[in-house]
């Protein structure tokens, strides 16, 4: 007996058709053979009766790559595609395999033939349906039936079938009105359950039609099919009995002699070998191929109708209505259409965006010039108090618009602040349902900001630019007048872009990427432009993944729009962590802090050439004073506590192994040893052995500060007791409350984007344990889930005692050395050295007296000899 593993690396419809082939072998070859299957669709071979699991290292096992080399001569000779991998395998086993069943061999349970359909679930009681795939995959467009032409089959029949609309969430499925909407809402096993209890399917060719076919009836009758066909490939190599097969073939010059098998409608510009010619539609009309265009919404009404007409199917009945009402009602919420797109997708996405959904332009609410700014959480509200009053200072009078993304993000008490200095605070979240848009966060809100102020003329200023005199000049520069809009060069052109703007139809300019920190524009001339770059930022979830943040996104905009702009000749100067632009002229005008921000505990070190040092120093000081609010709301973390308790913590190590191991070079005490696990929660779990208050989970590879035991034991609210969980990495955190005097911050669930370094408290830590199997997602998602959930604040320590091993997430305010003062009263009485500022002292290599603040663990508590472990 010959034992078989069948490798099979296409899509679900060729393994429906393996399903066919598998059946055959073992009809005209009865117990001489034993079969497995590796497949990329295993849903498919569930319950199968002649899949017998196999060792890949087990001896005697023949392993078989599966294809049909039959479709290359579909054109010619009289087959079926049930044929191509019965004749492979006959050809390679030297058996005979011959189709017994003009069908794939697909199988269900009994308990799943007698569970409900989901349909049934939706609407309350057994309704009959039809299934429409209304799209198909990115790397296949010649098959995309128009969306309208489907919608106007969907109300032909409304109230007389209830259509089930499916499709894959990395597929091209655009939403149907009046459907029960399962788009990306069934996996592919209980797409087959669905397809069992359906009536009928609406789809081109895909594995939708195969499955109609192999998929059991309820009633073991055969299932209608309606397939939207066009001219791609021959009708004798798809067409299944009992199926009405819509083609063109033999009706336009490229199919007189059978399927064209093309791929693409049009290049789809993603690097892929189908968009070279021999691929592309040789007829294309408006977005669809000219074989398809051809087959009308009519044409496909009366195919259906014939199943009713003829007495195969009936129609619903007015009892089923409600029920129909009730399903499609509660479906019709979905977020398939939020989903990423991706380098397939997304040349296609931006065309029809730019050619059929640009906004309509609100000019007439445009006024006169001003500045804008984005400026949400602590630290950013902290740089934009310095910048706006620098500009005040150097005698700058236009108005000002500051957004932020809702009340969490800027307080009344701040927005109050900065009344007085002519400054108007805009509420992103309200304007947004006005002018809806998929995504807006940090970066986003940005074009989103520039697009929607009331300026018609707008200089947009990141927080953290600081000017070295008044800019408004700018506007009456003849390249501003002549253009309408002015960027500035960044420091180099990253590599990793070039996909964009090939998806983009566009080369590679010769010049530097912009550099976003400033940006001058006539939204009157260019405001296409800012429409298609806020269009790229509402999908930064694929964007981002190659550009660096907003930035190019303006470059990619004006010139797919190919719309005039001025680039600043003079190259970006980098001195220190701070980005120095220029002028027309070439003077310095812009100072853009991008890694050492000012923040509000002054701990910035000093450089002589930048320009009103002194002033910004000034006025966050002034800030300081004025921050009560702030202190109120963190009050409860921070104020003492009376407890004087030495503080016991254990640490784990989660992840990969690292060369460089986290505590290593570290002053953690030698009595208490550090385990390492490979996730996160199991970390937890490890950290929460003994009797330890508090567990400190690490990622492998996080940099430590030197003195972490003992910043962490005399940190306020560890010692207060109050904290329950915080984060050591501040990278990237939007900043709700702070307390300079205790180095604390409530921070934004949000933006906590890193479990580099966590503290949570014993309580906090066994309750997360017991949720952390109902919380869905990645581990960041699960423990931003939990902590919304529980109600629980998240805290920061300030600064940052862990760096995170991605160089693109450094959190710039981390000192190696950095150790808080035990010996004055306080936390934070002293300095911090080298890196200027009043509250926070270095100790610079002086060891922590870390004995003098913890309770020695015992070694019975540890599990383990009382040794120093360094993450093995």
């Amino acid at each position: 007996m010959r034992r078989l593993i069948l490798r099979d690396r296409f899509s679900p419809g060729d393994s429906v058709l393996l399903t066919a082939a598998v059946r055959d072998l073992h009809f005209h070859n009865p117990g001489k053979f034993v079969t497995d299957v590796r497949s990329l669709c295993p849903a498919i071979w569930e319950h199968n009766p002649f899949i017998t699991e196999l060792s890949d290292a087990a001896g005697g096992v023949e392993l078989l790559d599966c294809h049909y080399p039959l479709i290359n001569q579909a054109n010619r000779l009289p087959y079926h595609a049930i044929h191509g991998y019965a004749q492979f395998l006959s050809a390679h086993l030297k058996v005979p395999v011959v189709p017994t069943a003009f069908k794939g061999d697909i199988y269900l349970s009994r308990e799943e033939r007698a569970w409900y359909s989901q349909v049934h679930e939706y609407g309350g009681i057994d309704l009959p349906f039809w299934i429409v795939v209304a799209g198909g995959k990115h790397d296949i467009t010649v098959k995309w039936w128009a969306t309208e032409r489907y919608q106007k089959v969907i109300d032909h029949f409304r109230n007389k079938i209830l259509f089930v609309q499916v499709g894959n969430r990395s597929h091209h499925h655009p939403k149907l009105e009046g459907v029960v909407d399962l788009r990306g809402r069934t996996t592919l096993r209980e797409f087959i359950r669905l397809v069992h209890h359906a009536d009928g399917v609406l789809c081109p060719v895909t594995a939708a039609m195969h499955l109609a076919a192999a998929v059991p009836g309820k009633h073991g009758q055969e299932r209608p099919c309606v397939v939207v066909a066009g001219g791609r490939e021959p009708v004798h190599w798809e067409h299944y009995p009992f199926h009405q097969f819509i083609h063109m073939v033999g009706a336009l010059p490229c199919s007189v002699s059978g399927g064209c098998w093309r791929d693409r409608v049009f290049p789809l510009r993603d690097g892929d070998p189908r968009d070279g010619t021999r691929h592309v539609c040789l007829m294309p009309r408006d977005g669809m191929p000219r074989c398809l265009d051809l087959i009308s919404s009519d044409e496909v009404i009366a195919a259906i109708e014939k199943y009713f007409i003829g007495g195969v199917l009936e129609y619903l009945r007015p009892r089923h209505l409600p029920s129909v009402r009730r399903a499609i009602k509660t479906t019709y919420e979905n977020d398939f259409d939020n989903e990423p797109l991706s380098l397939a997708s997304a040349g296609y996405a931006c065309d029809r965006f730019v050619s059929t959904e640009l906004p309509r332009t609100h000019i007439s609410q445009w006024i006169g010039r001003g500045i804008v700014m984005c400026a949400g959480g602590i630290r950013q509200f902290v740089n934009a108090w310095s910048a706006i009053n620098v500009l005040r200072d150097v005698g700058c009078r236009l108005p000002i618009e500051v957004w932020y993304l809702g009340q969490e993000e800027l307080s009344k008490a701040q927005r109050k602040l900065l009344e007085p200095k002519g400054v108007r605070c805009i509420d992103a979240q309200q304007v947004r349902t006005k002018y809806p848009v998929r995504r807006l966060g940090g970066w986003e809100l940005k074009p989103y900001s520039i697009l929607n102020s009331s300026f018609r003329e707008v200089l947009f200023m990141d927080s953290d630019n600081v000017v070295v005199r008044d800019p408004e000049y700018l506007f009456a520069n003849e390249h501003f007048v002549r253009t309408g809009a002015v960027f500035w060069p960044d420091r180099s052109r990253f590599r990793k872009a070039n996909p964009i703007w090939r998806s983009c139809g566009l080369a590679v300019p010769l010049e530097p990427e912009f550099e976003s920190g400033q940006m001058l524009v006539d939204k009157g001339r260019v405001w296409r432009g800012l429409a298609l770059a806020v269009w790229f930022n509402s999908h930064s979830d694929f964007y981002y993944r190659y550009l660096h943040g907003d930035k190019e996104t303006y470059h990619l905009a004006f010139r797919k729009l190919d719309l005039p702009y001025t680039l600043i000749g003079t190259p970006l100067e980098l001195r220190g962590p701070v980005f120095i632009q220029h002028d027309f002229n070439g003077k310095p005008l812009f100072q853009h802090r991008t890694r050492d921000k000012w923040n509000v505990f002054l701990s910035n070190p000093r450089f002589p050439w930048f320009h009103h040092d002194e002033r910004c120093r000034k006025h966050i000081a002034d800030l300081r004073s004025k921050l009560t609010w702030s202190r109120q709301r963190i009050a409860r973390f921070t104020r003492p506590s009376g407890q004087t308790r030495k503080v016991v913590i254990s640490a784990a190590v989660f992840g990969a192994h690292s060369s460089e191991k986290p505590f290593t070079n570290t002053h953690w005490p030698e009595h208490l040893p550090v385990r390492t696990k490979p996730t996160f929660i199991e970390a937890v779990v490890e950290a929460l052995t003994g009797r330890a208050e508090y567990v400190f989970t690490v990622r492998s590879g996080t940099k430590l500060c030197t003195h972490i035991y003992h910043n962490l034991c005399i940190w306020p609210p560890v010692r207060n007791r109050s904290l329950e969980i915080a984060t050591l990495d501040t990278y990237n955190l939007v900043e709700l409350a702070c307390d300079i005097e205790t180095g604390t911050e409530e921070v934004s669930l949000s933006s906590f984007v890193s479990l580099s370094a966590c503290l949570l408290s014993r309580n906090a830590a066994a309750r997360l344990v017991k949720d952390w199997p109902e919380l869905g997602g990645s581990d960041i998602e699960r423990l931003r889930r939990w902590c919304s959930r529980s109600r629980v604040a998240l805290l920061a320590h300030v600064p940052s005692l862990a760096q995170s091993p991605s160089r693109h997430a450094r959190a710039w305010d981390f000192n190696k050395r950095w150790c808080a003062s035990q010996f004055l009263s306080g936390y934070g009485k002293g300095r911090m050295g080298k890196r200027g500022g009043t509250r926070i002292r270095c100790l610079e290599s002086k060891p922590c007296n870390a004995t003098s603040l913890v309770e020695p663990l015992p070694v019975t508590a540890a599990r383990e000899p009382a040794r120093r472990a360094s993450g093995d």
